[in-house]
């Protein structure tokens, strides 16, 4: 199982970044290109009692300049985490030319931008709000800290008691959520635009709270770890509703949309692989890209059911969109095409290095 972020150095589905299968490198064989693939293909059923919901088509997307096997532990390439209503997408991509091997990106309606917060170690983009605004992670001083961007400028954010901060996601109202680590292990936290509140899950072991996903009515989502293993979660400000997806001990939530619907990924231990999901509050349906080989992660989720992520193969990273049968295939992929568009006319545009 991989996991981006740095939750559980004594567990070994964990590690201090994304992780490559066998602790092996992989490299791209040349300066990366943006390439886009259209897949169409239905979810596989959790279990037999697990009903179908929708299909979907996937998009693939790598940034330029993406390369794998940056560090002996990591998975390089191309990672999506956030997708608004209009299916703008941001995220991060691995590069080793330079000091900054972490770059942030948003993808829009005018183009592809490059996100590097100046005088920082890396640059990691977690979510998009419908204004625009991107939010995510960076690091410097020896710490992680959030940011928020407007599109001209970077405002960089810091969580009362938190040594670091690990996830920085916005709504449209500017809210925001993460989780932070401190001398008592990972706390989620929640911002209302004057105060934070930290979060800890009823029953988690202590430090073992994560939150990674707000909606526009200010619930989380999140997991966290007990002795059973660990669980999904959804806070509405007061309570916490807790999930597993079938035949698991492993269900880890990212991203929530406004009709509560949940997307995560989880350990199905037939494949022996991670695979992504959508939990509507009662029915799980599994997300299992057709080129994933090493796992499927599933970040964002927007009001239109599309979903954002990544998934791995032998060659790396690769960012992808899924979007379910209702929604028209050419205004699910719209970013990719102007995104391609940018590139050949324009370049890559690069802010803040």
């Amino acid at each position: 199982m991989e996991n981006r972020d740095p939750i559980s150095l004594n567990d070994r589905y964990f590690t201090c970044s994304s992780k490559v299968k066998g602790n092996q490198y992989m490299e791209y064989n040349s300066r990366k290109h943006l390439v886009l693939s259209v897949f169409s293909g239905g979810l596989l059923a959790l279990t037999p009692a697990t009903q179908a919901m929708a299909s979907y088509t996937y998009s693939y997307f790598d940034a330029p300049d993406a390369v794998a096997g940056v560090y002996a532990l990591g998975t390089g390439g191309t990672f999506v985490f956030g997708i608004n209503a209009s299916g703008q997408v941001v995220g991060y991509f691995t590069n080793p030319a330079g000091y900054n091997h972490y770059h942030g990106f948003v993808s829009t309606s005018a183009g592809y931008t490059t996100l590097d917060v100046p005088n920082t170690y890396y640059t990691d983009a977690n979510s998009v709000n419908a204004g625009g605004q991107v939010s995510g992670t960076t690091h410097y001083d020896g710490a992680r800290h959030g940011f928020v961007y407007d599109g001209s400028s970077y405002q960089t954010r810091d969580v009362p008691g938190a040594d670091s901060i690990f996830r920085y996601v916005i709504n449209d109202a500017g809210q925001a959520a993460g989780f932070i680590w401190n001398d008592t292990g990972y706390h989620g936290f929640t911002f209302d635009g004057s105060n934070y509140k930290i979060l800890d899950a009823p029953n988690s072991q202590s430090g073992t709270t994560y939150v990674y996903g707000i909606n526009n009515i200010g619930q989380t989502t999140g997991y966290f770890l007990d002795q059973n293993g660990y669980h999904g979660f959804i806070y509405n400000g007061s309570s916490y509703k807790t999930f597993d997806a079938p035949n698991t001990t492993y269900t880890f939530a990212y991203g929530i949309n406004d009709l509560s619907h949940v997307v995560g990924n989880f350990y199905d231990f037939a494949a022996n692989r991670d695979k992504g999901f959508v939990y509507n509050g009662s029915t799980f349906e599994a997300l299992d890209v057709p080129d994933a080989t090493n796992g499927t992660y599933a970040y964002g989720i927007n009001n239109n059911g599309q979903v954002a992520g990544y998934f791995l193969d032998a060659s790396g990273a690769h960012g992808f969109i899924a979007t379910p049968a209702a929604v028209s295939v050419p205004a699910a992929v719209w970013l990719f095409g102007t995104a391609l568009a940018g590139f050949v006319g324009f370049g890559r545009s690069k802010r803040g290095n």
